[in-house]
């Protein structure tokens, strides 16, 4: 992955999927493609995690709770589907923008 955004959120609340998946959301509207790996700190998941659409990747260089969302084109994204999704408690409806400062 060449391109990406950095996306930090340190809010214990959210949910891993729902970070990603804001993440992606910017860089889709920044860059016009859709986003399918994210890069993460070791620290951050399990054997477990998984993000539907996405290929979750960890690299030590990325701090906690900062997330490395691109395309890449060798990814392999977890399938994604909508009971799996709404099983991660993930609310997929927009969320209001963020305003820059």
């Amino acid at each position: 992955m060449n391109i990406g955004i950095l996306w930090y959120d340190q809010n214990p609340k959210t949910p891993l999927a729902q970070k990603v998946y804001e993440a992606a959301e910017r860089y889709r509207e920044k860059f016009g493609v859709a986003a399918n790996t994210c890069y993460v700190n070791p620290v951050m998941l399990d054997s477990e995690t998984r993000v539907p659409g996405f290929e979750l990747r960890t690299r030590a260089s990325i701090r906690p709770h900062h997330y490395w969302v691109g395309m890449a084109a060798d990814a392999q994204p977890a399938p994604a589907t909508q009971a799996e999704t709404a099983a991660n408690g993930v609310d997929t409806a927009p969320r209001r923008r963020r305003r820059a400062a």
